[in-house]
């Protein structure tokens, strides 16, 4: 975004991650803040609902596809769960369109590119089958069909890190975030093929209204 590049950035993606950021802040100590934040988070929600409709009849990026998954996350936030199984539907619907998940056409790519197309891949694997969980209904997602997730030992760079640091200490410390997110992936894939034997399809469950 500071960069003013539109590859990995879009206004519909800013405004949805604000939105979350907005939804998720909570501050026990100065309610009035909160109170505020959550309404900037509103005001941030209805632009991005409102630059949605606008891109519907647009061809699809990968930055609309990671924008519908963070609408999908933040509606969860604001117990608009069946609301938010409708966003991640339509994100899964528009990511095989769009060939996220086509290995074909892999070569073509830059590398950069093709990195954040798989880790978009496997974000909204994770979500859809977090989802199926919460209301036992099939994610829609083939785990098979996805690429494979580099060694976070010696490609850590390619999942990228989070560092905290503590008021007590000006020392910085990662959160092994590469080794988090592979074994999550991993313990999610196993879910995914338990829950498809035992739930129904994702389709019948937004038909329902769930």
């Amino acid at each position: 975004m500071l960069s003013e590049s539109m590859q990995f950035c879009s206004p519909l993606l800013v405004n949805a991650t604000l939105a979350l950021s907005c939804y998720c802040y909570h501050d026990e100590s100065d309610c009035e803040k909160s109170r505020q934040v959550r309404a900037m988070g509103y005001e941030f929600l209805a632009e991005a609902k409102k630059l949605w409709d606008l891109e519907e009849d647009r061809p699809i990026l990968i930055t609309t596809i990671q924008a519908v998954l963070v609408l999908s996350v933040t509606l969860n936030v604001c117990s608009a769960e069946a609301l938010g199984l409708r966003y991640a539907r339509a994100a899964v619907a528009m990511a095989v369109d769009y060939g996220l998940y086509d290995a074909s056409d892999a070569q073509c790519k830059s590398e950069p590119i093709q990195q954040a197309h798989d880790f978009t891949a496997w974000c909204l694997h994770n979500w859809c089958i977090l989802q199926g969980y919460q209301f036992v209904i099939s994610p829609g997602i083939d785990t098979h069909r996805l690429p494979s997730l580099p060694d976070p030992e010696t490609h850590a760079e390619w999942y990228g890190e989070f560092w905290i640091q503590y008021s007590s200490t000006m020392t910085r410390i990662g959160v092994n975030h590469p080794q988090f997110f592979k074994a999550r992936c991993e313990l999610l894939s196993i879910s995914n093929q338990i829950g498809c034997h035992f739930s129904q399809p994702i389709v019948n469950a937004v038909a329902d209204g769930v």
